[in-house]
């Protein structure tokens, strides 16, 4: 699998999930410019990126990168209050508080 095809698939995850480029950029630690490069494959996922938008994603690594099949992704608001549901809103506030934390060591 190319770059461009694995920024389709952030991008078909990203957009299944129901986040913005600015959210899912939060999560990964990356701004909103970064995420569009990613998305069009001129830019490629560092380890630790790849690794947070797998945990917020749900996916493995390996489905990312289209080694394996990938699994169904939630969509924010479409199951209601379900534990899946919960646990990707968990991930995503751990993700983005995380990354919070990262930028405040750089001051």
């Amino acid at each position: 699998m190319n770059d461009q095809e694995i920024g389709q698939r952030i991008e078909s995850l990203r957009v299944k999930l129901g986040i913005s480029q600015t959210e899912f950029g939060e999560a990964i630690g990356v701004d909103q410019s970064t995420v569009s490069r990613i998305e069009s494959g001129s830019r490629r996922l560092v380890a630790r990126e790849l690794v947070a938008a797998a945990r917020l994603f749900g996916v493995t690594v390996e489905q990312i990168m289209g080694q394996e099949e990938e699994l169904p992704v939630l969509h924010r608001g479409s199951q209601g209050d379900t534990p899946m549901a919960r646990k990707v809103n968990e991930v995503l506030s751990a993700c983005i508080d995380e990354y919070r934390g990262l930028e405040n060591l750089d001051r």
